[in-house]
């Protein structure tokens, strides 16, 4: 069942009509965001890489915002997969989108505490695949993409995995040799450094002539304790796994960078600062948080990279490969 949860749309109008007393946001103030020359081999930073990139890694994407009543059903599915026997081959991103996702004025429900509800989790990234996979807002919530496999072209596929096992489309493709591969090493953030290196490896495997290929880079933070209406129940700490915070690289909307169609290693570097938002603590999680959802807590930061094809056709948005690595 997908359910346009009258809360939230109500709760949009007022947002507009009430902006000047909505809750405090961070518009991700970007202090520098690029390419630079690698990962800095000296000062207050820890090098990290990736040691399994030979292993075919598929990416979960779990479409979803707060007010959207069924979609803790759906997160629950995400979450047996990553806990399963082959949950090392996951890498999960909660993408938050639509109208069920925006945050609401302060003090908009009566008996609740005047900040339910008001933290905005929607990155540019979320909204432009939303519009292209998902337009939750015409068409519910929640929805789930494995490896955006039966994308046909219209926003929500009928193919497009809604409330269905998402363990369907998983299972079938663990078994499959990757058609790529993903090397990440980063520089952890560390107070008082606030900027993250890192740098992004990409190995097309037998790539195809005429097809286009993309990587797309990102961070995500797993463990966010916020509001959740969960069946029309306001949920005040509900754990919130692996939601998308920002893309890093084609300025944030998560399309990617090209890859040259060859079979050769092409590696890409980037740093990304936000200091309004960075903050670390690495406290065991745990009610209320040691860090607010509406920060980012990078002790709980992943770095996040896939490689997708464009080919104009079938198979047109397909993720070839994915990786992560904890900062």
């Amino acid at each position: 069942m997908k359910l346009k949860n009258i809360k939230g749309l109500v709760g949009i109008l007022s947002f507009i009509c009430l902006a000047l007393s909505a809750c405090d946001k961070i518009n991700n103030p970007i202090i520098s965001k690029g390419n630079n020359v690698g990962i800095p081999s000296s000062g207050l930073t820890r090098v990290t890489s990736t040691n399994d990139d030979d292993l075919l890694k598929v990416l979960v994407e779990d479409f979803t915002g707060h007010l959207c009543t069924n979609c803790p059903a759906a997160g629950a599915q995400c979450e047996a997969l990553v806990n399963s026997t082959n949950g090392n081959q996951v890498v999960l991103l909660q993408n938050n989108v639509s109208s069920l996702a925006k945050a609401v004025p302060k003090g908009y429900y009566p008996g609740l505490p005047d900040t339910a509800y008001c933290n905005d989790f929607i990155a540019l990234a979320d909204s432009e695949w939303d519009n292209v996979f998902i337009d939750g807002t015409a068409n519910g919530m929640p929805a789930t993409m494995v490896d955006r496999l039966y994308f046909n072209g219209t926003p929500y596929s009928p193919n497009v995995y809604s409330k269905e096992n998402v363990s369907v489309p998983f299972d079938s493709l663990i078994g499959t040799s990757p058609t790529a591969k993903i090397h990440i090493a980063d520089s952890m953030y560390a107070p008082p450094v606030s900027t993250l290196s890192m740098s992004i490896t990409a190995t097309l495997i037998a790539p195809v002539a005429g097809v286009k290929y993309y990587l797309v880079v990102g961070l995500v933070e797993d463990s966010i304790y916020d509001w959740q209406d969960s069946v029309s129940h306001n949920i005040q700490y509900y754990l919130k796994r692996m939601t998308f915070r920002t893309a890093i690289n084609d300025g944030g909307h998560g399309w990617g960078d090209t890859l040259s169609a060859g079979a050769s290693p092409q590696t890409k570097h980037y740093t990304y600062a936000n200091t309004a938002a960075f903050r670390y603590n690495s406290a065991v999680v745990s009610v209320p948080p040691k860090v607010p959802a509406r920060l980012w807590n990078m002790a709980h930061m992943y770095v996040i990279a896939f490689v997708y094809q464009v080919t104009g056709g079938q198979h047109n948005y397909v993720v070839l490969q994915a990786q992560k690595l904890h900062i």
